[in-house]
């Protein structure tokens, strides 16, 4: 079931991200531009899997129980509660994580739009 309180255009975009489409967004989160690209659940997880061999070991069997039970979920149900993003930057706050993903909650975003924000001469 949809949240009502997320943005069904930005749920959309998750969902696709789920089928392998990723897209460039800057969101507006907190008063804090954040951008990046949008990648699944699944991408995720991977990106903290490989994060490190101690991070794998902690995180790892609930990170693949999480997705099949969210694969299994998402077979019946559109709603998403979560976005996640890789390549991320934090405006405001001048903070770049490099390979370190993002997980959001949709209903902390209270704008967003297309497309990476870049800073102006980058």
């Amino acid at each position: 079931m949809t949240n009502l309180d997320n943005d069904s255009l930005l749920e959309y975009l998750v969902v696709a991200s789920e089928k392998g489409l990723g897209a460039g967004v800057t969101l507006l989160v907190n008063g804090d531009y954040v951008t990046g690209t949008i990648i699944s659940l699944e991408q995720y997880y991977e990106i903290l899997k490989n994060a490190s061999d101690d991070l794998a070991k902690l995180l790892g069997p609930f990170m693949d129980i999480v997705v099949e039970e969210r694969k299994k979920i998402e077979e019946e149900d559109l709603g998403r509660n979560y976005i996640h993003l890789k390549d991320v930057e934090y405006f405001n706050q001048n903070v770049r994580l490099g390979d370190i993903p993002v997980r959001i909650k949709l209903s902390d975003v209270s704008g967003f739009n297309f497309g990476a924000m870049t800073r102006n001469g980058q």
